[in-house]
């Protein structure tokens, strides 16, 4: 009989999974091969990957140095580098509050940093301007030049989920063009910036103003960075993946293969041969393998697939047959795009509902293609066509 207990399903703090003893899929050799440098850092990924597990995995080593990181990769890396030396850590997570307008968003976010200025008996500076927080960052940042690292979790949340809204989203991307305007001002003064979000959007000053910001998804030794690949599911879930054919009545190795069927198939760099599961949908699974193999990927998407299908619908209305294998240019996938300028086959791959593929051409290189990667995501994009968008019974 399995524990399942031990899947961290329901974690997403580092700290707390590893005092739980719970299955953590170590891929810390990568982080370190951001983290030991200076400078900013974003990346990219569909949700339910584990971006909030990194950036809390982030903190915990920013904050804390290897104390939660015994046994893993870059425990003698990281000590070698810092020698137990630690920093302090604001982390914001712009999808962990509520907020209906740039202004409550602002508010929001000063509130998390009051906390942090009252514990540390910062000075504040006057703000004269309609938003506050870009002001007490400066304050507690430049309180400590060098000892701050900043942890910014989905920056686009407020853009993503405006996205049926023109107005509404231009004043939240004006807002994180002065908020991002600061951040530029103070990079020189931090030992760390880390940002993730879904997509890359122009215009809000992450890309275009942080310097030397470095984009972690245009470099293949990081596609594998989040998400298990065959042999962590091999490593980490051998036992489960028994468990799940022993209630299923199949062999392990058809368990495994219905599993990559479903839940597997991302690829995130054209030069990047490594496929990966979806780590929400294989936890999901595995623990409650009796309910058998499930869409948890789109059924927990809350607002998340309206909101996309209500822009395709209202801005392109693309046919579902014109993206079950779309042809694309190395350099769309790093394209940035304004709103209503997401051809929808960007939008598709920025959410996690199109992946790469590729496939030897004529001329004897290769072509790059957008597909679904996996059943699961197959099932998802013509529930995201036939409730929202089309109105008709579509077949894949």
């Amino acid at each position: 009989m399995v524990d399942i207990t031990k899947l961290p399903k329901a974690k997403s703090g580092f700290e707390e999974l590893r005092l739980s003893n719970q299955i953590y899929v170590d891929h810390t050799d990568l982080i370190y091969e951001f983290a030991y440098l200076e400078g900013p850092n974003f990346l990219s990924r569909p949700r339910r990957f584990g971006k909030s597990l990194l950036i809390s995995t982030l903190e915990s080593l920013f904050s804390n140095g290897t104390k939660f990181f015994k046994g893993l990769k870059i425990e003698k890396f990281w000590e070698e580098r810092e020698k137990g030396k630690t920093y302090k850590v604001i982390h914001l997570d712009f999808s962990s509050f509520a907020y209906t307008s740039p202004i409550d968003f602002d508010a929001k976010i000063y509130d998390i940093l009051d906390k942090i200025a009252n514990n540390l008996n910062i000075t504040r500076t006057n703000s004269s301007g309609t938003y506050k927080s870009d002001s007490l960052l400066t304050d507690i940042i430049s309180s400590s030049p060098s000892e701050f690292v900043l942890l910014i979790d989905e920056y686009d949340y407020p853009l993503t989920h405006s996205l049926d809204d023109e107005k509404l989203f231009n004043e939240y991307r004006v807002f994180l063009q002065g908020f991002f305007g600061t951040i530029k001002s103070l990079t020189g003064k931090m030992r760390s910036i880390f940002i993730t979000g879904v997509g890359r959007f122009a215009k809000t000053s992450v890309f275009s103003q942080l310097n030397n910001l470095r984009d972690l998804g245009l470099e293949a030794k990081f596609a594998p960075l989040l998400g298990y690949t065959e042999s962590d599911m091999h490593q980490y879930f051998d036992e489960y993946v028994e468990n799940a054919a022993s209630i299923l009545n199949l062999s392990k190795e058809e368990c495994y293969a219905k599993i990559k069927s479903h839940y597997d198939g991302y690829r995130f760099h054209a030069e990047n041969e490594t496929l990966l599961h979806n780590p929400w949908s294989v936890l999901n699974f595995l623990s409650a393998p009796e309910n058998g193999f499930k869409n948890f990927w789109y059924e927990t998407g809350g607002a998340y697939p309206t909101l996309i299908s209500k822009y395709i619908k209202s801005i392109q209305n693309t046919p579902l047959t014109q993206i079950q294998k779309v042809k694309i240019g190395d350099e769309e996938l790093s394209a940035f795009y304004d709103f209503f300028d997401v051809p929808t086959v960007s939008l598709l791959y920025q959410t996690g509902y199109l992946t790469v593929r590729t496939e030897e051409n004529d001329l004897g290189g290769e072509s790059l293609f957008l597909v679904p990667p996996n059943l699961e995501v197959k099932s998802a994009l013509a529930s995201l066509y036939l409730i929202k968008v089309r109105d008709t019974p579509i077949t894949v």
